[in-house]
């Protein structure tokens, strides 16, 4: 294993993506994970997920019971245009869940951004949903949270009233603003966007808002004043873990580790969306970074 110095539990839980779980090739090997969360367990106890394929919560579950490491998962299930994956990974969701112990569930997240990429109706995504809900309830009798994660501006109130948790994945880097106003807007967005939806509601079927994705790239280039770099990569990280921890929403930093597989997705100035991670492709900490001390 990498150094490890100067690393400390700072954060209420991170999202990682294995490398290699993009079906149906499928590379990712239990020597890896292990690795992965065992280093990811000494700066968090809790990780999320996005999807069941390529026996990647198995991979992380198996890893967590092994090295006996205090980390839970929230586990993602991925839900995109195809029916019948979506149906493979509700089924792969359900045979995990009676597989282990509930001790190793933080929650379930059906769906990330689904919504956002019109990959399905709003009343599909809701009957997804409920399928997970009632099995974890019905089936299994387990006190488990169940809910979506989208982005911010898609939440929709039919969604939040059959999740018992949403994730908003909120990237105040992508509103071109300067960095050194991107933790109060996280809080502004939430308080401003999200909390008045409760008028809409009955207020007991309001979920649980979870921030599921804040963090800041570490290089790549410039979105209008938001500039993608080391340094404010650092002054994110102080400003946001010292400021969530007087706050009462769970958050999970994005991410883990970068993914070099993104750079497809890179244009002439904005080489950013490999750059996410807290640590490097192959487990090192991200050069010049340093954990918060609040």
């Amino acid at each position: 294993m990498n150094s490890t110095r100067g690393l400390k539990n700072v954060f209420y839980g991170v999202d990682y993506a294995p490398r290699n779980v993009i079906f149906p090739i499928c590379g990712a090997t239990m020597h890896e994970v292990m690795l992965d969360v065992a280093l990811l367990s000494q700066v968090t106890s809790r990780i999320r997920t996005y999807g069941t394929q390529c026996n990647q919560a198995r991979m992380i579950l198996d890893s967590i019971k092994t090295l006996n490491l205090n980390v839970s998962l929230s586990m993602g299930v991925w839900i995109g245009p195809d029916d019948d994956i979506n149906q493979q990974q509700l089924k792969d969701m359900k045979n995990i869940l009676k597989d282990y112990p509930r001790k190793h569930f933080e929650s379930i997240y059906v769906g990330n951004e689904v919504l956002f990429r019109e990959e399905q109706s709003t009343d599909q995504l809701i009957k997804y949903i409920k399928e997970a809900k009632e099995y974890v309830q019905n089936e299994l009798k387990w006190d488990l949270s169940v809910g979506t994660s989208e982005l911010g501006s898609k939440v929709d109130p039919k969604v939040l009233e059959v999740s018992d948790i949403f994730g908003s994945n909120t990237h105040p880097f992508f509103t071109g603003g300067n960095v050194q106003l991107a933790t109060k807007w996280v809080y502004d967005f939430v308080k401003y966007q999200i909390e008045p939806l409760k008028d809409k509601m009955d207020e007991d079927k309001f979920p649980q808002i979870v921030i599921s994705e804040i963090g800041w790239p570490y290089q790549g280039g410039r979105y209008k004043t938001a500039v993608a770099g080391k340094r404010h990569m650092q002054y994110f990280l102080n400003s946001w873990v010292c400021e969530a921890k007087q706050r009462d929403y769970p958050w999970f930093y994005f991410e883990a580790f970068d993914e070099p597989w993104k750079q497809v997705y890179h244009k002439e100035n904005a080489k950013w969306e490999t750059e996410w991670g807290l640590f490097t492709a192959d487990r090192k900490l991200k050069e010049g970074i340093t954990f918060p001390q609040c």
